[in-house]
């Protein structure tokens, strides 16, 4: 089992997931190219994000996979899994859509960009910056070891690796695209999300009616740091029914 980070993320942020389903399945946590531990060319679409986890999986000599994918992870996994159906023995889409900002103008999206480029003093998030973006993202009675720990994964961003990937999000769209994904699917969203509110996931449940949607009431954009217990539980019982379909294999590790 795979898990994806989110535009504003790292591996870590699914580790407490992952480590809750390793009786489970084997499981890796990625961190997206010039993010965490990753390295390499700025990335110019989600093709090129969609074309390092397909290398990945070859790498590791996997055919099929379950993978879970936050926000922008959950981009990736839509765009690889239109790629590449048949790597897929399912996915859970947690905070995601199946397109981003795609009705702005090239004028709209520059200035969208203008501010978050704003976030940064010189190459890094300062403190305050980082802690209002979390307080932007969470639920308002989020628990405050989740409000501690984003904070904190805002100020480790990689000014260049986060504003290319947020280039490439933009304009980004598959809505047309949905009913190629044959694979199971999960989705789960807050109901306080305001980064991809509930609608947004609604929009793909429509397009994917064996897609089950599950709505956490009080939730906000990170229900993997705000309510962990509720995602190993949901995705614990999507391996129950569709585990069977992934590849069998052992890791060393689970962080990449």
């Amino acid at each position: 089992m795979l898990f994806l980070h989110g535009i504003g993320g790292h591996s870590g942020q699914w580790t407490p997931i992952a480590d809750g389903l390793t009786a489970r399945a084997a499981t890796l946590c990625w961190d997206a190219r010039n993010y965490g531990g990753s390295h390499g060319p700025m990335v110019l679409s989600m093709a090129d994000f969609a074309d390092d986890l397909l290398a990945l999986l070859d790498l590791l000599g996997l055919e099929r996979v379950i993978a879970v994918g936050h926000s922008m992870g959950g981009r990736i996994l839509i765009e690889a899994a239109c790629r590449a159906p048949e790597r897929f023995a399912g996915l859970v889409l947690s905070g995601a859509q199946a397109a981003h900002l795609a009705h702005m103008t090239e004028a709209e999206r520059e200035i969208y960009l203008g501010r978050r480029r704003a976030m940064f003093d010189g190459e890094t998030v300062t403190p305050e910056m980082a802690a209002r973006v979390a307080d932007s993202v969470l639920a308002p009675d989020a628990p405050e070891a989740a409000r501690t720990a984003l904070s904190a994964d805002f100020q480790a961003l990689r000014r260049d690796g986060y504003l290319s990937a947020l280039a490439a999000s933009i304009g980004w769209d598959r809505r047309a695209d949905l009913t190629s994904l044959t694979m199971p699917v999960a989705l789960l969203t807050g109901t306080l999300d305001t980064v991809c509110p509930p609608s947004e996931t609604r929009a793909i449940e429509l397009a994917l009616p064996e897609a089950g949607m599950t709505l956490l009431d009080g939730i906000g954009h990170m229900p993997q740091l705000e309510a962990p217990e509720a995602c190993i539980r949901l995705i614990n019982d999507f391996l129950t029914r569709h585990g069977s379909g992934a590849s069998v294999t052992e890791f060393p590790r689970k962080d990449l």
